[in-house]
C-alpha cells in the first residue's frame, strides 16, 4: 500500500513539473513573439519619422557638372502671358537674372518689388530679369492682376507644367540664376547665404541692396 501511494504521488510531482515547464515555455515565447512586434514596430516608425523629416535637395547634391560657372545654360522656350513665344536664346548678348517663382510663395512675392528695381537700374547695361512662373494654367487672370498690381514691367513666362524648373533642377522658389550674354552660367556673391560664388541662389534676396547691386554689376562690365 505504501509502495502503491509513493508511486502515485511521484507521478502527480512529475506531471505537475511537465505542466510548470510547458507554461513557463510558453510564456517565454509569447514574449519573445511580443517583443519582435515591438522592435519591427520602432523600426517602422524611424523609417516613417525619417522620411517625414525629409529635407529639401541640398546644393551639394545637384550635380556640379551641369551647374557651374562657365557651363551651358539649358535653353527653353516658353510663352508670356499674351501667348507671345520667348526663348532663352532670343536674349543672347544680354545678361540674364532667370527668376522662378510663383504668386503662392510667400517668399518670391517678398523679392518681387527688389528683382523690378535691379531690372531697373541696369536697363542701359543689357541686364534682363526674366521671370518664369509655375501658377496652374487655370490662374493665368489671377498672375496678370498680381503682376499689374505689383507695376512689374519684366517680362514673365508661364510654365504651370513646372517643366523648365525640372530641367533646372529647382529645389525650391524661389531660386535664380545668373546667365551671361553668351548663354553661360555665371557665379555671383550672395550675401545672404554667404557665399563667395553660387550659380545658383536658393531663397528670396534683397536684389536691390546695395551687396546684390554691387555683384550683379560687377558681372555686367
Amino acid at each position: 500500500m505504501k509502495s502503491v501511494f509513493s508511486h502515485s504521488l511521484f507521478s502527480k510531482f512529475l506531471i505537475f513539473g511537465m505542466l510548470i515547464s510547458c507554461c513557463l515555455a510558453a510564456c517565454n515565447s509569447s514574449s519573445n513573439s511580443a517583443s519582435g512586434q515591438k522592435s519591427n514596430g520602432s523600426t517602422a516608425d524611424r523609417v516613417e519619422a525619417s522620411s517625414r523629416a525629409a529635407a529639401p535637395l541640398p546644393e551639394s547634391s545637384i550635380p556640379s557638372s551641369d551647374f557651374v560657372a562657365g557651363a551651358e545654360a539649358p535653353d527653353f522656350t516658353l510663352k508670356d502671358l499674351a501667348g507671345t513665344t520667348h526663348s532663352l536664346k532670343d536674349y543672347r548678348g544680354k545678361t540674364v537674372l532667370l527668376n522662378f517663382w510663383a504668386t503662392w510663395c510667400v517668399p518670391c512675392v517678398a523679392e518681387m518689388a527688389s528683382l523690378q528695381r535691379l531690372s531697373k537700374i541696369y536697363a542701359e547695361k543689357n541686364l534682363v530679369v526674366l521671370g518664369v512662373n509655375v501658377d496652374d494654367s487655370e490662374h493665368d487672370a489671377q498672375v496678370k492682376e498680381f503682376l499689374e498690381s505689383k507695376g512689374l514691367s519684366f517680362p514673365i513666362l508661364r510654365d504651370p507644367e513646372i517643366s523648365i524648373p525640372d530641367v533646372y533642377k529647382v529645389t525650391g522658389f524661389p531660386e535664380t540664376f545668373l546667365i551671361a550674354p553668351d548663354g553661360k552660367f555665371l557665379s555671383i556673391k550672395d550675401e545672404v547665404g554667404k557665399k563667395d560664388a553660387v550659380v545658383r541662389v536658393m531663397g528670396d534676396r534683397p536684389w536691390d541692396a546695395q551687396s546684390y547691386v554691387n555683384a550683379v554689376g560687377e558681372k555686367l562690365k
